[in-house]
């Protein structure tokens, strides 16, 4: 199998280290240039490949001709950022494999975390094909992951990157043989989210009724991180609110 792998973040070193681990040389590498300068660099330093890119170079004739040319039989999106579009999609035999931390077809797009408190849906991590649109490929491997009322939608953006490099070392000895399922989604009545909804779906009408689960799973699904919560509007003012749950034991 001629591997090729789009690596950032984190989670994308570890994934590249995986297959250093293993002694298995990757035929490509594509770094994103607006990652941080270290966290490329750590992720070159550990990768055994020669051919190594950005991501605008892609946009060069020359670069896209190359990579062609390795007859690459699979490309892994290791928690890519950027979507990917025609002639991309074609330069690979089986197609593009990509991470991503949600039980899909549940919480497709942004902000996974958030909507899975906020619509009680299962929780968990997938790595899927992907195809012309965005999160909605067959499914190759998935883990399902539990959740209770102590998670806010920091711990389980925490749990569900920790889990998704388990999952992928899980998985790789099917993947690095190509013996990877293909399974369709179901995709009705599972609603693809938008970055830009998170905001307003965070906010809490002061003269709305709820129930108590509501306004709980509202705050806690934008608690725990430095920044940004749940929000109200009382008259000119704007306030944020977070919360933590702590489970009550006997002793």
């Amino acid at each position: 199998m001629k591997i090729g792998i789009f690596a950032a973040d984190e989670i994308g070193l570890k994934i590249v280290s995986l297959f250093s681990k293993l002694n298995k040389e990757i035929m490509f590498l594509i770094l994103d240039e607006k990652e941080n300068n270290d966290l490329n660099d750590q992720i070159k330093s550990t990768a055994r490949c020669e051919n190594i890119f950005f991501y605008k170079d892609l946009s060069k004739a020359g670069v896209l001709k190359f990579l062609k040319s390795l007859n690459i039989d699979l490309i892994i999106l290791a928690w890519w950022p950027y979507i990917i579009k025609q002639p991309l999609l074609d330069i690979s035999r089986m197609g593009f494999l990509n991470t991503h931390p949600s039980l899909l077809p549940y919480n497709r797009g942004k902000h996974y975390y958030f909507w899975n408190i906020v619509e009680e849906v299962p929780f968990g991590v997938t790595l899927h094909w992907i195809d012309d649109n965005i999160d909605s490929g067959d499914i190759a491997f998935q883990k399902e992951l539990n959740t209770t009322w102590e998670d806010t939608g920091f711990t389980l953006r925490k749990r569900g990157r920790e889990a998704m490099v388990t999952l992928f070392e899980e998985s790789i000895d099917a993947i690095i043989s190509g013996n990877i399922p293909r399974k369709k989604q179901d995709l009705k009545e599972r609603r693809f989210r938008l970055a830009k909804e998170i905001d307003g779906s965070s906010k809490i009408d002061l003269e709305r009724l709820y129930t108590a689960k509501e306004i709980l799973n509202s705050i806690r699904a934008r608690s725990g991180f430095p920044f940004g919560g749940a929000w109200f509007e009382d008259g000119d003012e704007k306030y944020e609110v977070t919360l933590s749950i702590k489970k009550v034991t006997d002793e």
